[in-house]
Formats: C-alpha cells, structure tokens, sequence
C-alpha cells in the first residue's frame, strides 16, 4: 500500500484528479533506444519504471498493478468497434539486478497475455479473496499505456488531434497511463483526492522521470541503487529537514 495524506475511509469514494507530467524527446529517444537494445517493449519498460517508483514509496518488494489486456482473440472480432478489454493483475518483484528485474517483468507480461480470457472475477473467486467497500480486493493501483501515437490520428486523410476530458474521477487509488505524440511522453497519473494531495502526485511524477533517467542511463546496477526521487527533492524533503545540508558562509 503506498502511504497516503489521509485516512483511507471505509467507503471508497471516486472523486479524483489528474496530474500530467512530460518526458521531453531527449529522453523518450533515449527510452527507445534502451528497450532496443535490452528486448523490452515500451510498455515493458514504463511498467518497469513504475513498479520501482511504487517500491520505494511503499517500501515493499512484492506488488500487484492491474493492467488492461486487449481480448480480441479470435479474427471475427478485429474489425468491430469498440473496446474488447480485460483488466488483469500483475505481479512485479522490483530487486536485485535490473537487468533480472525486467527478466522477470518480461516473462510476466508475456504470461498475461496468453491468459487474456480469464476474467478478473474469475481470479478473485478462485484466489477466495474477501471484499471490501474499501476498494478493489486483488489491487490499488494501475497502469496502462496507449498503443499507437497520438499523432497517428486521422479521419479520411484529416489529422485529428487528442483531447484529454478528465472527469474529476478515481476508480483506483493511483492509475498511469502513458501516451506517446511526435517523438514524446506523457505520464497521466490519475489519483484519489480523498487520500492524496496533488503535490504528492507531482512528486511521484517527478521520481518516476529520475528512475527513467537513472536506468536509460546504466547508472546503477541493482534497483536497490536506484535513488527513485529527483535531486530537488531529495534537498527539499530529505536533506534540508534532516539538516544535511550547511548553509553558504
């Protein structure tokens, strides 16, 4: 469970936010390269990313995220419209070496998707886990990522253009979605404001670029070295009310 800024109540309530966070082209283009040249997928990665942020604010090793898996499985459903969507639980184990750490991610994902026809009630029932008005009983946060670039959009040779509506809600604690446009990233990180601040969002945006940055960049070798929040940061809320840091004489 990752730390809140208010008591979780006994009755989940939807009323949510949304905070944007870009990862300028530099990066993205470093992204891509890295998940060339280590066998992962975009998705993989981001998801990576976010399993590490999640670690190191709630202080576990074993997490579970829900993530929505595409369930056109036979051809008559290809040219229907509509979404064709199970949501399904993912296990990550952030430690040890990154390069095991998404070893692991890698078979997880793989794993998913060929149980796409499983149903999310179907694991609950069988799993005999108790629910709760609390929120949901397998997991509390999500992530997915959209599949094609944003810039892609077009009707009859028209370029279309995404608007994002927020809807002032929250089915989760925390969700991210990823969306790629003309060569950058977008996070959205849609939250619950009955247990979170908006500035602890951003908080939590800014940490996830700095793991991005620390793993595209081969800096560290084991995500326990991973630092998992942003320099200003670390001043503002470790090393300044610690008294780390001695003021310029």
């Amino acid at each position: 469970d990752l730390p809140t800024d208010r008591s979780r109540p006994d009755l989940f309530g939807f009323r949510g936010g949304v905070v944007i966070h870009a990862l300028n082209r530099e990066l993205s283009e470093q992204i891509q390269a890295y998940c060339s040249k280590n066998q992962l997928t975009a998705y993989m990665f981001y998801t990576g990313v976010y399993g590490v942020m999640l670690s190191k604010y709630a202080g576990q090793k074993d997490l579970v995220l829900g993530s929505p898996v595409s369930n056109r499985t036979t051809p008559e459903l290809m040219d229907i419209c509509g979404p064709f969507l199970e949501t399904l639980p993912l296990r990550l184990l952030p430690t040890g070496t990154v390069a095991d750490y998404y070893g692991h991610l890698r078979k997880k994902v793989l794993a998913l998707l060929d149980h796409s026809k499983i149903t999310l009630e179907e694991i609950i029932e069988g799993a005999g886990i108790p629910r709760s008005l609390a929120g949901n009983p397998l997991f509390r946060v999500f992530f997915s990522m959209r599949p094609m670039d944003a810039s892609a959009f077009a009707f009859g040779g028209q370029k279309a253009s995404y608007r994002q509506i927020s809807t002032s809600t929250s089915k989760l604690d925390l969700s991210l979605e990823v969306a790629e446009s003309e060569g950058a990233t977008q996070l959205f990180f849609e939250y619950s404001k009955e247990l979170f601040e908006e500035e602890t969002i951003r908080l939590y945006a800014r940490s996830f670029e700095t793991i991005a940055r620390e793993i595209v960049a081969s800096e560290v070798e084991t995500v326990e070295e991973i630092s998992g929040i942003a320099p200003q940061d670390r001043v503002k809320y470790i090393e300044r009310p610690a008294k780390r840091v001695a003021p310029y004489l």
